[in-house]
């Protein structure tokens, strides 16, 4: 069974996750918690409702609304998406099979709609019950992920949770089910240690990976000269009021090669540059307002964007 509105509704997410790849919270807007199983390589963290009201992110939400939730309302419904707060994405075990967690206030008749959206068409839907809590497992699951190029998530079920404190979960790993039913939410807990978080004012976006996890092989891009002696990469999209600031961390293995990752890319945005004054390319001049800086074992490159000039780049 291939379940299409399912299907589509995890595509928009991880294209939302692709698309941006590019603190302290308010007290009127819960942020997402840092969600991560022990084992997940990976984790991304979309703060929907600061986007939604920031200065500058305002811009960057009505993008964000008009290329993908007006999508996901006819998957989710309308309430669902105004009561969206954030996202959390993260990956688990050895295969990492990605984990969902929408944040924001659902009534039981949201969640009835949801079940109904999503799987309107499925004859194999159960509803089960563990750790005196109810989850939807959907059978013989097939998701293929229109539009993006990555591997095909198969898996024998997928299984959807309401849980508590605004969590909703959506996921093919039943440990990670497991442990919400178990809990009711995840919690604020730490990270992996392969994993680490910028923290920053105003972060619409925080993400980490961890290149050296098992999914990623002993021969993947991972392993290129240039990034080869990274353990770690760290995100954060901010608003700064007046523009939106992207951070990116690489934790290296030592000094040495935090220095020599920076050298070769500011060689390559030297060279890039003379490329781009000769061409006149208005559209890759944003990378002369990058910045590159190492400090001990970590090469940080930093960039600040009007969010118009954001919006041309990622549109």
């Amino acid at each position: 069974m291939n379940i299409r509105s399912g299907t589509a509704f995890l595509s928009i997410l991880l294209t939302v996750m692709i698309a941006l790849l590019p603190a302290q919270p308010q007290a009127q807007v819960p942020a997402p918690m840092p969600l991560a199983a022990v084992d997940s390589a990976f984790y991304l963290q979309i703060n929907i409702e600061r986007m939604r009201n920031g200065a500058a992110s305002a811009q960057l939400y009505a993008w964000l609304e008009r290329e993908t939730l007006n999508e996901l309302r006819a998957e989710l419904g309308d309430e669902m998406i105004d009561q969206l707060e954030g996202i959390s994405i993260f990956g688990s075990g050895s295969e990492q099979n990605p984990a969902i967690v929408l944040h924001g206030n659902t009534s039981q008749l949201m969640r009835d709609n949801i079940v109904d959206k999503l799987f309107a068409d499925d004859k194999e839907l159960e509803l089960l019950s563990r750790h005196g809590r109810n989850y939807y497992a959907f059978d013989e699951v097939d998701i293929r992920l229109e539009g993006i190029t990555i591997n095909e998530i198969d898996s024998d079920t997928l299984y959807l949770a309401f849980g508590e404190n605004n969590q909703t979960l959506i996921t093919p790993a039943e440990d990670v089910l497991d442990s919400f039913l178990q809990q009711g939410s995840f919690q604020m807990q730490a990270l992996p240690q392969e994993l680490i978080v910028i923290q920053a004012n105003r972060a619409l976006v925080q993400g980490g990976m961890n290149p050296r996890h098992e999914v990623f092989g002993e021969d993947g891009a991972w392993q290129s000269s240039l990034f080869r002696n990274v353990e770690k990469f760290a995100l954060v999209v901010a608003d700064a009021e007046d523009a939106i600031n992207i951070s990116l961390e690489a934790h290296s293995a030592d000094d040495n090669a935090a220095s020599a990752l920076a050298n070769i890319v500011q060689g390559i945005l030297s060279l890039k540059a003379l490329a781009d004054a000769e061409n006149e390319d208005e559209d890759l001049a944003w990378i002369s307002q990058l910045k590159v800086s190492n400090d001990n074992h970590i090469t940080r490159f930093d960039l600040g964007l009007p969010v118009q000039q954001l919006l041309q780049i990622i549109d």
